[in-house]
């Protein structure tokens, strides 16, 4: 757990309790009770890199992780945070290079 105010437990399939930090919030454009989260467990890939797990937040009363439904609702999401990253690292080249 990096930051206990971006972390969560989920139950995985193996019906065990995993502590997941949040990497990043995307909002829906199309609904504003819901949004995408991307997270990691911190367990590894067979490329040794996170493995990063993608989710709808439903929000009612109460929030609630669910499943991404349709591919394009999942490219969507990857597409953002690609988007979003690239911004991040120009931004922060910027700044080096003194712009």
């Amino acid at each position: 757990m990096i930051n206990e105010n971006i972390s969560f437990t989920i139950t995985n399939s193996n019906n065990e309790e995993v502590v997941c930090d949040i990497i990043s919030i995307i909002p829906s454009p199309n609904n504003d009770n819901e949004s995408y989260i991307l997270f990691t467990d911190y367990s590894l890939d067979e490329e040794d890199n996170y493995y990063m797990q993608y989710a709808k937040i439903i929000k009612n009363e109460d929030y609630y992780i669910t499943d991404i439904e349709t591919t394009e609702e999942l490219e969507y999401v990857k597409d953002v945070f690609s988007q979003d990253l690239i911004n991040f690292v120009s931004k922060i080249v910027g700044d080096e290079d003194g712009k």
